[in-house]
């Protein structure tokens, strides 16, 4: 069967929001017809049916300018990612990240300035130094620190 002909069982399946490896059974089982899950992703690449649809960028752009605007401006990336996703934007995470980049830059300098610094210790070998940082992962072993 040629992909042309292929098309309308494919719309049908996909229009069902059916996952790709149950498409590839139904094919295999209904109509004969063996494609792997990877063929079909292609297909529907060539077709144009995506799954997802992304919410165009300059909608995203707007939203955070607004958020910005009030109390998110003290929210970093990914929060204001899960906000988006709240307010039924979809957009990938690193878009939110450079567009906050673009709009706040000063706001992500600051946010990044307070990173987690990692300690330097020197010690004369292993289990030669114990850093108690409230951790108590020996808790369950019956070692408690205090």
């Amino acid at each position: 069967m040629w992909p042309d002909q292929l098309m309308p069982l494919l719309k049908i399946y996909f229009d069902l929001s059916m996952p790709y490896k149950d498409i590839s059974s139904v094919l295999a089982n209904d109509h004969g017809i063996n494609i792997g899950e990877r063929q079909l992703e292609r297909l529907f690449r060539d077709f144009g049916l995506q799954r997802r649809n992304y919410t165009p960028l300059e909608e995203v752009v707007e939203f955070i300018k607004n958020q910005l605007a009030g109390s998110g401006s003290m929210l970093g990336y990914r929060m204001m990612f899960e906000k988006c996703h709240h307010n039924g934007l979809v957009v990938k995470k690193e878009d939110v990240r450079i567009i906050f980049k673009e709009l706040d830059p000063r706001g992500v300098e600051l946010r990044q300035s307070h990173r987690l610094k990692r300690r330097s210790y020197y010690a004369n070998g292993p289990n030669y130094l114990w850093h108690l940082d409230g951790y108590d992962k020996l808790k369950p072993f019956g070692l408690q620190y205090v």
